[in-house]
């Protein structure tokens, strides 16, 4: 049987090692925090609340990258780091490298 154009089996050796390459990975996110200032509590310090804390996630090229979890866990703020909408207080976001 001939495998020529055919993609590689999921035990292969050559599919095992692309899935790994640090060459096909699309979009990065690394230690990712976004904190918001609640305003003033009188006494001169403002309160944060740390929306994300540490996030780490690689989506590769060619996934299908789902998030998922709880009412006000954080998804809808990586989102809008992810599109440079609102800015992260540290971390890093990288694309095809």
């Amino acid at each position: 049987m001939s495998t020529v154009g055919m993609p590689p089996s999921r035990g292969s050796r050559v599919g095992a090692e692309s899935a790994h390459s640090a060459g096909d990975v699309l979009v990065g996110i690394h230690e990712l925090v976004k904190e918001y200032s609640l305003g003033s509590s009188g006494i001169g310090r403002k309160p944060l609340l740390r929306a994300i804390d540490g996030v780490s996630l690689e989506i590769r090229n060619g996934e299908t990258f789902g998030l998922v979890g709880e009412s006000g866990c954080g998804k809808t703020t990586i989102a809008r780091c992810l599109m440079r909408l609102v800015q992260p207080t540290s971390g890093r976001i990288t694309f095809r490298g």
